[in-house]
């Protein structure tokens, strides 16, 4: 047996993902590098895709804008820019090594022209002002209370700061909605994973930040995964 067939037997037996082994993952039909630094996405992440491009054609497919915040591998902001060929779009990542994966990802799709990739904490650094048709995130949603529920797969390699937030696994909503919302067009969407549960309550938190919440998607195992608020 070869030394590097001994070793990536070791890193499997370990509980090391095999997406991080191998150093892909496939996402809505595209190819993207995945390593430490970020989340592996996942096939419920992709209801959001799916239902921004299905909005985004609403829209005639055009001249639309959107970011992506906590891009990670950049596979949310990649494959909608792929899906919606008239689109631009920002994604938006705090760790600059998620954000150098999300480019060689964004120039392996073809997408590399019409993606912005920006160091920044949520969505900070745009004006509180309408610019958006789209924001997009599949923020951290995980209690820190539920990290022992957690496969070893994924506490032990996934980046903590693409799985927690706070005690709740709330934490983050508050801040990204209220930010979100002044930065959307009049009509545009928030779209947002949420974990399993936490709909109602993310829900009211986009009332009381004056977004309507207009439906909230399924995945595979009917959990109420991705919610859509639309500003009117």
């Amino acid at each position: 047996m070869s030394f590097l067939l001994r070793d990536l037997i070791e890193r499997r037996k370990s509980r090391e993902p095999l997406q991080y082994i191998t150093g892909y993952q496939e996402f809505f039909g595209l190819r993207f590098r995945v390593g430490a630094g970020v989340l592996i996405p996942r096939p419920e992440t992709e209801l959001l895709v799916e239902k921004t491009i299905e909005l985004g054609r609403d829209l005639g497919g055009k001249d639309l804008r959107f970011v992506d915040v906590g891009t990670g591998s950049g596979c949310i902001a990649v494959s909608v820019a792929c899906g919606l060929a008239g689109s631009r779009g920002f994604g938006v990542d705090i760790s600059f090594e998620a954000l150098g994966i999300a480019r060689q990802n964004a120039l392996m799709n073809g997408a590399e022209d019409r993606i912005e990739f920006v160091c920044a904490d949520l969505l900070d650094c745009f004006p509180p002002e309408p610019a958006f048709h789209f924001v997009l995130s599949n923020p951290p949603y995980v209690s820190r209370r539920g990290a022992d529920m957690l496969p070893r797969e994924v506490r032990d390699y996934e980046p903590d700061v693409a799985l927690f937030s706070g005690e709740s696994g709330l934490e983050i909503y508050r801040p990204l909605i209220r930010q979100a919302a002044p930065r959307l067009l009049s009509g545009g969407c928030l779209l947002m994973e949420v974990g399993a549960g936490q709909s109602d309550e993310v829900k009211g938190i986009a009332r009381e930040e004056g977004l309507f919440p207009e439906a909230v998607l399924e995945d595979l195992r009917g959990i109420p995964r991705c919610l859509v608020a639309r500003k009117r």
